[in-house]
């Protein structure tokens, strides 16, 4: 137990400004949380109020808005949260919640609970058990390694670890394997050199620019492609409580 709980933190982002700050390039450039709320969209109920557990800085948040009637963001951090509430506005579809997804029930249940790449199987269900009606979707991880870094994903985490786990648990479910891109836009080598210097665990003592290509524009001249492999595993609570 203590070693998931070691691999759990380090898979916790660290929201430094400097890191909050690639993050937004990065979601200004690329359209993944767009392309993935459009991955999930078909799995939600008519009039959704949907939970995003473990938001981050909501982009995936905001790019739901359009597919159900209200989305709840939840999560620990303070940081991203505000960073999220200036984008947002003042959005009445929205609800911003900081603190641990665990202890913060909604007032009536969730239509559906989105976990993207937060948690692992047993956890995300034990939580949609109690605060969500109906679907429950999970985002994984289709690779055993990170690509930025050669960072191995903590076991438990990826797309075969959770199959496993409904599997073992006899839960029915839905599955959808799909890659979108998320990579990162950079300002200049030195911003280059500072987001390997950040998220390189490799050990590498130079910087591997060689991996940079040409990027989007003169705001962005150098690019770090990223072609991430994911999972959508969509579990029905009522399927759950006749298991």
């Amino acid at each position: 137990m203590l070693k998931k709980t070691r691999e759990v933190r380090r898979m916790m982002q660290a929201w430094t400004p400097e890191g909050m700050a690639f993050l937004q390039d990065a979601m200004a450039c690329c359209g993944y949380y767009p392309a993935l709320a459009r991955r999930i969209a078909p799995y939600l109920p008519k009039q959704a109020h949907v939970c995003d557990a473990g938001c981050g800085l909501g982009g995936l948040s905001v790019a739901l808005l359009p597919y159900c009637r209200h989305v709840t963001a939840v999560d620990r951090a303070a940081a991203p949260l505000e960073n999220l509430r200036q984008r947002a506005g003042h959005d009445p579809r929205l609800t911003v919640r900081q603190g641990d997804i665990r202890c913060l029930p909604p007032e009536t249940p969730y239509d559906a609970m989105v976990f993207c790449l937060f948690g692992d199987v047993e956890e995300a269900l034990t939580v949609a058990r109690q605060q969500c009606r109906g679907t429950v979707l999970l985002i994984r991880r289709d690779y055993a390694y990170h690509r930025f870094s050669t960072g191995r994903v903590p076991v438990g985490f990826t797309a075969a670890d959770s199959e496993d786990t409904l599997r073992h648990l006899g839960l029915s479910y839905r599955m959808e394997r799909f890659s979108l891109e998320f990579g990162q836009p950079l300002r200049s080598l030195e911003d280059a050199r500072r987001f390997f210097r950040l998220y390189d665990r490799s050990g590498a003592g130079e910087p591997p620019l060689h991996r940079l290509v040409p990027g989007p524009g003169p705001e962005f001249p150098y690019y770090l492609p990223n072609r991430k492999e994911l999972c959508l595993l969509a579990v029905e609570i009522p399927a759950m409580e006749e298991a």
